[in-house]
């Protein structure tokens, strides 16, 4: 009886972690194909609807380039930290307004933004 005791507490704990365990819950996930037609229906249906020309914005309307501000952005901050200057106390506006005012001046963007900060 003292030898079973032992290899029974051992099972009943086993039994109780196994018992207590969190089970593994699967979402159920939709499959791939379903998921690619449904987003090609969705941009399907936008290239096949027909463009109104109130739509298209005329030459006297403002065309959003934020992307191109993006771009420019992204490349000015890159410039700088390539060459080592730290830009994270000039707002994105002003770093725009340099970068412009360089490149009017026909001047080095980097050597200008350093004459900037002195």
């Amino acid at each position: 009886m003292k030898k079973i005791t032992p290899i029974l507490v051992l099972i009943v704990s086993c039994f109780l972690v196994a018992c207590t365990a969190k089970p593994k819950t699967t979402k159920p996930v939709a499959s791939k194909s379903a998921q690619q037609s449904t987003k090609s229906s969705a941009t399907s249906a936008k290239s096949s609807e027909p463009v109104t020309p109130s739509e298209m914005p005329s030459s006297s309307q403002t065309v959003k380039t934020s992307n191109v501000q993006d771009d420019t952005l992204t490349k000015a901050r890159l410039t700088l930290y390539q060459a080592g200057v730290n830009s994270s106390t000039i707002s994105d506006a002003q770093l725009l307004t340099y970068w412009d005012e360089a490149e009017q001046n026909k001047v080095d963007f980097v050597s200008y933004v350093k004459d900037k900060l002195k």
